[in-house]
């Protein structure tokens, strides 16, 4: 019965071959791996071999008359303001005021008895005014 186990067993653990797609795949993969070790597959990177257009050439439209106007309006108004133009077209700052402080009526401290005692002592030391 061992025997029987055993050959079953030894026969159902061996390999099978490889079918025809198989086999060609692996022959394929060992292909490729042959010629990358031998340092071919740079050959297969790719090559950019895209045509830069011509630039296009600057065209701008004119301005309008509003756009020009306004262009005109806003240069002068930044050339006055970069000559020192722009402290005559501000008003002056607010002057605050500050009104002196009372002064403080101080009270003295009348000796009194302690209100707590952080750490606390036995009865007979204890003092109490």
């Amino acid at each position: 019965m061992f025997k029987l186990v055993f050959v079953l067993a030894v026969a159902a653990a061996a390999p099978l071959e490889d079918t025809p797609e198989v086999a060609a795949a692996k022959a394929e993969f060992q292909a490729a791996f042959d010629a990358a070790v031998a340092g071919e597959h740079a050959a297969l990177a790719p090559v950019n071999n895209d045509i830069q257009a011509e630039q296009i050439a600057a065209a701008y439209l004119d301005d309008i008359e509003e756009v020009a106007a306004a262009k005109a309006s806003f240069k002068a108004a930044f050339d006055d303001a970069a000559a020192g133009g722009l402290a005559a077209k501000q008003e002056a700052a607010p002057v605050h005021v500050i009104a002196e402080p009372e002064p403080l009526a101080v009270v003295a401290a009348r000796p009194s008895t302690p209100l707590f005692v952080h750490r606390p002592l036995p009865l007979g030391l204890l003092l109490i005014r």
